[in-house]
């Protein structure tokens, strides 16, 4: 690969507003990205071409504002958008429907919480006939050395199904992580890059083993004032089952929203203090995505970029747009995928990777979230100190159950979606189980 090879990325998905914040953490780490003397070429690819055609119109002004070398084009054809590709991001949502086929397998049956075995397993059901297809599509036609990576949930299953399948280097990125981050640098009022967090585990499913605010130990500051948030006007709802985690155990939660797998009010239980929290800081009758569309069709009307995030400065829940806490590892991404180093920019971040021999608190052939390098084109994932076993064990079984969906979905062979969902048979009624493998393969292969 020559140097100034252009590193095109496929954004597939790619009216998501999610490339905002793509582009600002590119514009972020200017100078990163000006030593990897590479143009960034953008393909968006999205059915609906005039929201592909907006970001492509933010990325010009980006560019403009910035002087990087980034140029995107909006496409609907999906060849054309991953010919030549280093980097595919799979960014297309649709969440919605695992919600549905979830309640169907649980009909009549008392509430099973989200993000266990059968979550994980209708979920991936769902996105694979999708996500396989442009899997196959980047297997022909993107660079033979491309990097296929998964911003749709289940991030630590699809990918590995992935790898399995069609033999392409593959993980998965997820926002709990750095929103935890964003969490604390606000509340605590401690620069970004002065959060030092190290973790394990798996998607909305991991421990904290070192945290550090501005040098002090994290936990210790939370205990500190852990009764006191709650009453703050800027308190963002749904974080209670976070504190009281803290406050039973002494351990920090890799994510501070997600309840999983901790039984917690879920998003529609919570509608009061929804509604509360966006009285207190929305404007009238708008909602976040209400108000983050204001912002970016302002941008698109001014040719000018949105405000740089500040975590310390933007109460949290209120980014200048969408989760812009991703934006380091986004740019993290894109130097180290280039050819570059992203250990000194952003530091490690968080991903979904093979683990290997990296951490032997869980399995080899699991792709697991920890703090991870990316270098001339190498994800690494970093060694973390292991949690004591009795805090532990769950995730262990988990990243293995995890592992036994991928099978499924890479090879359509049922065992291990039976081994799956029976080796925590606690999870959901057995004749809900039952119901999962009759229906779940009929989703996920619906060919065969």
């Amino acid at each position: 690969m020559s140097e100034r090879e252009t590193f095109r990325i496929a954004y597939l998905g790619g009216g998501s507003r999610f490339v905002v914040t793509l582009l600002h953490g590119l514009a972020d780490c200017a100078d990163a990205v000006r030593d990897l003397s590479r143009p960034i070429e953008l393909r968006l690819l999205d059915l609906d071409v005039k929201r592909a055609q907006e970001m492509a119109r933010y990325a010009a002004i980006v560019a403009n504002t910035t002087g990087l070398p980034i140029t995107a084009i909006a496409t609907d054809d999906n060849i054309h958008a991953i010919d030549g590709a280093h980097w595919v991001l799979y960014s297309i949502g649709i969440r919605q429907q695992t919600g549905r086929l979830f309640g169907q397998l649980i009909e009549g049956y008392s509430q099973v919480q989200h993000e266990t075995g059968l979550w994980t397993a209708a979920d991936g059901a769902v996105n694979w006939p999708i996500v396989s297809r442009f899997a196959a599509l980047a297997k022909q036609h993107a660079a033979p050395d491309a990097t296929f990576t998964c911003l749709v949930n289940p991030t630590d299953t699809l990918p590995p199904a992935i790898a399995d399948a069609f033999g392409l280097k593959s993980h998965g990125i997820c926002v709990e992580v750095p929103n935890l981050r964003y969490f604390l640098s606000y509340y605590f009022q401690v620069p970004w890059d002065r959060v030092q967090l190290q973790f394990i585990g798996g998607n909305h499913n991991g421990w904290v083993t070192r945290c550090t605010l501005d040098g002090r130990d994290g936990v210790t500051a939370m205990l500190e004032v852990i009764d006191d948030l709650p009453r703050r006007r800027d308190w963002h709802f749904g974080h209670e089952w976070f504190l009281t985690v803290i406050r039973r155990l002494g351990w920090m939660p890799s994510q501070n929203f997600h309840a999983w797998p901790f039984i917690a009010p879920d998003w529609e239980e919570l509608a009061t203090d929804r509604e509360d929290w966006a009285r207190r800081m929305l404007p009238t009758g708008q909602t976040r995505r209400d108000l983050d569309e204001d912002h970016l069709q302002g941008a698109l009307a001014s040719g000018q970029m949105l405000p740089r995030f500040d975590s310390m400065k933007h109460p949290y829940g209120m980014p200048p747009f969408m989760y812009a806490n991703v934006g380091p590892s986004l740019a993290g991404l894109v130097i180290g995928l280039a050819g570059g180093d992203c250990g000194p920019v952003t530091g490690p971040i968080s991903l979904q990777c093979e683990n290997g021999s990296a951490n032997p608190c869980q399995p080899a052939d699991a792709w697991v979230e920890a703090p991870t390098r990316v270098r001339g084109g190498r994800l690494e994932p970093q060694t973390v100190p292991q949690p004591p076993d009795w805090l532990f064990a769950r995730n262990r079984m988990i990243a293995a159950q995890r592992r036994l969906i991928a099978r499924w979905l890479a090879t359509g062979d049922v065992t291990p979606l039976t081994q799956a969902l029976y080796m925590s048979p606690s999870e959901a009624h057995y004749p809900v189980l039952e119901r999962a493998l009759r229906d779940l393969p009929r989703v996920a292969h619906p060919d065969r």
